[in-house]
């Protein structure tokens, strides 16, 4: 497939419905983006994938590292005190494998 530029692009030159629906120059709401100009990629977020953007900025990097934590657990088991229960170890197990962390 070749893709010489814009004037090759049958799509190029139609109006979305946002567009036409636009036609009378009304702005659109709060939450809603201008119509794309032609030519130009654009992606539209899902509400969800949105509201989990808001939460990911609010509640910081969940995968981070505690190396404090870490390191409290590498002497407890160097010392041989480091013993969770099973119920513990059965829940993490559950965590990895419904969130497909484990092949």
């Amino acid at each position: 497939m070749k893709i010489v530029g814009p004037e090759s692009n049958p799509l190029a030159g139609a109006s979305t419905s946002r567009e036409a629906g636009n036609a009378g120059g009304v702005k659109p709401r709060g939450d809603q983006t201008p119509a794309p100009v032609a030519g130009q990629d654009t992606v539209e977020l899902s509400p969800l994938a949105r509201t989990l953007g808001e939460l990911r900025a609010e509640v910081g990097d969940v995968e981070a590292i505690d190396e404090q934590r870490v390191a409290e657990l590498r002497e407890a088991l160097q010392k041989g005190t480091y013993q969770p229960s099973s119920q513990d170890i059965a829940g993490a197990l559950l965590r990895e494998l419904t969130s497909n962390k484990i092949a």
